[in-house]
């Protein structure tokens, strides 16, 4: 991840269908004061198309929020105005597992580290690819 992406430890509890749906990975760009909320689930999903996202903090402060994008194994949220050090409650609605015939509601919820737990290592760089089609660099670091 870079130094503006990072991974939040996350909760998920599921009311969709009889299936569980598992979180991969949860990460988060705080740049610009422009965050982009991305979810790598290990479950395969399908949505609605109404399908919606609301975002509260631990004081019941909503966010403004929508999905930007969706598929069979992930999401990407814009969220207006993260801050770090807070702990937030996403709620994603009209998702569930492929397999599930009802759909629902997944709850997840997860901490953004403060800035002075975030450390300011050195990063060094193992791949970089350019993708011609979307005009996007995606750029490895070493762990």
């Amino acid at each position: 991840a870079s130094a503006a992406e990072r991974s939040a430890s996350a909760t998920v509890k599921t009311e969709a269908g009889r299936k569980s749906i598992k979180v991969k990975k949860l990460t988060y760009d705080l740049k610009d004061h422009d965050e982009n909320i991305s979810i790598d689930f290990s479950t395969k999903l399908r949505w609605k198309r109404s399908a919606d996202v609301t975002v509260k903090d631990q004081n019941g402060t909503s966010y403004d929020a929508w999905l930007e994008d969706t598929d069979s194994d992930e999401c990407d949220i814009y969220v207006e105005d993260l801050k770090s050090g807070k702990t937030y409650t996403l709620v994603l609605s009209g998702v569930k597992s492929r397999t599930d015939s009802a759909y629902g509601k997944v709850t997840i919820t997860f901490s953004i580290p403060s800035s002075s737990s975030v450390s300011n290592t050195s990063l060094a760089v193992d791949e970089v690819e350019y993708d011609y089609d979307d005009s996007e660099i995606s750029i490895d670091f070493i762990n």
